[in-house]
């Protein structure tokens, strides 16, 4: 931790009701090198706000070329949750989640917090819960799919109706997927989905919060991803993951991570320098275009284009939204 002390006219996400502060979760959301860690530096200026890591690489101690982690940057500002986890350790959804809200409950009291990442599992983990349910036992899928093969469907969800009414009346009786797997959780939780669901909801954030995407034509993105593989491998990436292989990290699942994975194959003599570097460019892309896709499916980002004339455009509308 460091220490250095088109928005539409929606109302806020989450909770509508803001406390007297004012201050807010700024989510700043968007793929990989599409420019969010210099807006983040930007707004954390203009609005003395905090910044808070939702990168799932950059919370390790030891990943900074690689993970394009701004440690000189972060010096400037009050960050959290960089370098908050020593290799071999590998932090799950809800640990981020937990480690996360205990920050906001703090920071949240004295000033806004820019919640910065393109991790799109972790930051729906922070923003609506975990949704936390035991694997079901495979003899209970067996018991239903057999109910289904001799009964049929309409059995199937009558039997639903039963155990969880409320629910059933939510979905189809054509819909097989949910009246199946409604059966199974049911039967494995001994509680209603609505109940499961419920529960779910509550997580919630509780505080007002809105969410930014930037985004980027594709062959400007690329131009970007290209120049920051460059800059990663002359910054010394390779250094960087020898000196992870030298403390037994060869087969910690980060590795595997974009970057990492291409400069182990490379240190292995398995591909050459020039595929390496084509190799991270094009996993990079493929990363980016899976994160494009995860957040367009949330109506509640507000997309603006990448660019740095449109930064004073988005301080306003944040101020105006959440600072008045």
């Amino acid at each position: 931790m460091n220490k250095k002390e088109s928005l539409g006219q929606e109302p806020l996400v989450g909770v509508p009701k803001r406390d007297s502060s004012g201050y807010s979760v700024i989510f700043l959301l968007g793929p990989t090198a599409v420019g969010k860690t210099d807006l983040s530096f930007y707004l954390a200026e203009k609005l003395s706000a905090s910044i808070l890591n939702c990168d799932s690489i950059q919370m390790y101690k030891g990943l900074d070329v690689g993970s394009a982690k701004p440690v000189e940057e972060n010096k400037k500002h009050t960050c959290f949750l960089f370098d908050e986890w020593e290799p071999p350790f590998t932090c799950t959804a809800g640990e981020f989640r937990k480690k996360a809200l205990a920050i906001l409950e703090r920071e949240l009291a004295q000033r806004s917090v820019l919640a910065v990442g393109g991790s799109g599992f972790y930051i729906q983990a922070l923003e609506k819960g975990m949704y936390s349910v035991k694997p079901i036992k495979p003899e209970i899928k067996t018991e239903v799919r057999k109910m289904y093969k001799e009964k049929g469907l309409a059995h199937l969800y009558k039997m639903l109706q039963f155990l969880d009414p409320k629910y059933a009346k939510q979905i189809s009786p054509q819909d097989k997927y949910r009246i199946f797997r409604g059966t199974c959780l049911v039967l494995s939780e001994e509680k209603p989905v609505s109940l499961i669901r419920s529960s779910f909801q509550a997580q919630r954030l509780p505080w007002p919060y809105l969410k930014i995407g930037l985004h980027l034509p594709r062959e400007v993105l690329l131009k970007n991803v290209q120049f920051r593989t460059d800059k990663m491998i002359e910054g010394g990436l390779l250094e960087e993951v020898q000196g992870l292989l030298k403390k037994g990290l060869a087969d910690w699942p980060i590795m595997k991570s974009v970057g990492y994975k291409e400069a182990v194959l490379y240190l292995q003599h398995k591909i050459t320098k020039e595929e390496m570097k084509m190799h991270i460019t094009n996993r990079t892309m493929q990363l980016a275009k899976k994160q494009i896709s995860w957040f367009k499916r949330d109506k509640s980002i507000k997309w603006y284009v990448s660019e740095r004339k449109n930064w004073p455009v988005i301080y306003q509308r944040i101020k105006e939204r959440t600072l008045d």
